[in-house]
C-alpha cells in the first residue's frame, strides 16, 4: 500500500507535482587532504541520481586548499513523487585526471517536500545546513560541507 501511495496508485495516491529545487553550496570545510602537499584542488558535482540531472564542472576547482569557498548555484525541476536523491560530490581535480573523490552528502528531496516540519518551519527560509562527508573508502570524518535547498512547486 506505501509503494502505490507513493507511485500514485489507490485510494490515498499522491499526483506528481512539479518542483524547482536550488541547491546553493557556500564551502568545503576542514577537507581531508588527497594529494601529497597536503592539500587538494576540490570542485563540486551534483546529481540527482536516476535522472540525467548533473551538475559541476573541473574547470571550476579551487586551488590548493583544505577549505574552499564554492559561492555556486544549481537550479533544476523535478517531479515528486519520483526520483529524489539529490547527491553532493567534493571531488580532488588531479592533473593527470582520474580525480578522487573527497566525500559526498546526499539530501531527501522527496522527504524533505512532504515533511510537515519542512512545509512548516523551512520552505519560506530553508536553515544553512552543515553536512559531513563520507567515502566508503576511506575511515573517518571527509570534512564538512555547508549549503542549504530551496523547494517550489513549479507555477
Amino acid at each position: 500500500l506505501d509503494l502505490q501511495r507513493l507511485v500514485g496508485g489507490g485510494p490515498a495516491g499522491l499526483l506528481p507535482q512539479n518542483i524547482t529545487v536550488r541547491a546553493f553550496i557556500v564551502r568545503g570545510k576542514n577537507l581531508r587532504p588527497t594529494d601529497p602537499s597536503g592539500l587538494c584542488d576540490p570542485y563540486l558535482k551534483v546529481e540527482l541520481q536516476g535522472t540525467n540531472k548533473r551538475f559541476g564542472r573541473r574547470n571550476d576547482r579551487v586551488p590548493l586548499t583544505l577549505s574552499p569557498w564554492f559561492y555556486k548555484m544549481f537550479q533544476f525541476t523535478t517531479e515528486l513523487p519520483g526520483c529524489s536523491q539529490l547527491q553532493f560530490k567534493v571531488m580532488d581535480w588531479d592533473r593527470n585526471g582520474g580525480d578522487d573523490l573527497i566525500g559526498s552528502t546526499t539530501v531527501d528531496l522527496e522527504d524533505r517536500w512532504f515533511s510537515a516540519v519542512w512545509n512548516g518551519d523551512f520552505a519560506k527560509l530553508p536553515p544553512l545546513e552543515v553536512r559531513p562527508l563520507e567515502n566508503q573508502a576511506v575511515a573517518g570524518n571527509q570534512g564538512l560541507l555547508e549549503l542549504w535547498v530551496e523547494m517550489y512547486e513549479t507555477t
